[in-house]
């Protein structure tokens, strides 16, 4: 099963000064994050493959560019880009 995640413009990728004071907490929906033993663990900061892939997302929105990221099997990847880079 495929899902794309798209940018929307409530989404930020600024971190949430009350977010960032308490580890645990995703940094895209302020979640709980599993601990890293757990085998749902994704990263230290965030809580699902779904706050992930709004993070990739956001990565390249932030360089000009369209990400499409599909959800799979536990896994948020990568499966295109689309765009023109913004000169440095």
């Amino acid at each position: 099963m495929s899902v794309r995640i798209e940018a929307d413009k409530s989404a930020s990728m600024t971190l949430d000064p009350q977010v960032e004071d308490f580890p645990g907490l995703c940094r895209i929906c302020g979640g709980a994050v599993p601990r890293p033993g757990d085998p749902v663990s994704c990263t230290p900061s965030l809580c699902s493959e779904r706050c992930l892939a709004q993070a990739i997302v956001e990565y390249w929105k932030a360089l000009g560019l369209e990400a499409q990221v599909g959800l799979r099997d536990g896994f948020a990847r990568l499966e295109g880009i689309r765009g023109i880079l913004r000169p440095a």
